[in-house]
């Protein structure tokens, strides 16, 4: 103790600093963890969910630990706390569509405001990063001729599925949310679109609006569903 401070100091310390300077990247290729002792997992009682790793080093021989993967465990969180996603179970509406495109090139087709804007036929449109990419709390701003759209992205799951939430333009004060899954398939990918009841402030469903919404959604995906896909053959080409 060095006045009111303890010094922690040992061979404990020194593995520690050693254990900073491993290869668990290199040869696990987890890219994010935290890193134990097996003494250390048995003290703290946290086997589930660690992966087995040794190494040697210096002074202490074949170190045997445990990686605990930082980016798995922070997506399961995300799974359990924050996921909204809209099944067909429990979707008013459900379009699917096949296209000869890629999960990432059509992901592409269907986020980025610029090839948004062209398949979509709208006079622009904005996007608002947040972190500085597109992801959950981005906010688009689209103009057509007729109205204008605001959504917000509230789920991100790159290449599987989106979630946006929809400010209803055509029934102020009301809100839906739509869900965009790909789905890898032999010669392509399979988009299916979900749309949730169309609600109010105060979560109740208005089925004269949901109604309206279904019937605008379909019509506006049977005319402009081709055109990305045209769209994304031109820019692989």
């Amino acid at each position: 103790q060095i006045g009111p401070m303890n010094d922690l100091s040992g061979a404990d310390v020194i593995l520690v600093h050693r254990m900073a300077k491993t290869d668990v990247k290199k040869v696990t290729g987890i890219e994010s963890y935290a890193l134990f002792t097996d003494a250390a997992v048995r003290a703290m009682g946290i086997e589930a969910a660690l992966a087995p790793y040794s190494q040697p080093l210096e002074h202490f021989g074949d170190v045997h630990m445990q990686v605990y993967d930082l980016r798995a465990a922070w997506e399961r969180f995300r799974d359990r706390h924050a996921r909204h996603y809209i099944g067909p179970d429990e979707a008013v509406f459900t379009y699917r569509r096949q296209f000869p495109h890629s999960p990432g090139v059509l992901w592409d087709g269907l986020v980025n405001p610029a090839l948004k804007r062209t398949w979509m036929d709208m006079i622009s449109v904005t996007a608002n990063l947040p972190e500085g990419r597109l992801g959950t709390g981005s906010r688009y701003h689209c103009v057509h001729t007729e109205t204008e759209f605001y959504y917000w992205i509230i789920d991100w799951r790159p290449f599987r599925y989106f979630t946006v939430k929809f400010a209803d333009p055509f029934h102020p004060g009301l809100t839906y949310s739509e869900t965009y899954e790909l789905e890898p398939v032999a010669d392509g990918t399979l988009f299916r679109y979900t749309m949730s009841p169309t609600i109010d402030d105060n979560g109740r469903p208005q089925d004269v609006a949901t109604a309206d919404n279904i019937a605008f959604i379909k019509e506006f995906w049977d005319h402009t569903l081709p055109v990305l896909s045209n769209l994304l053959k031109e820019e692989k080409n």
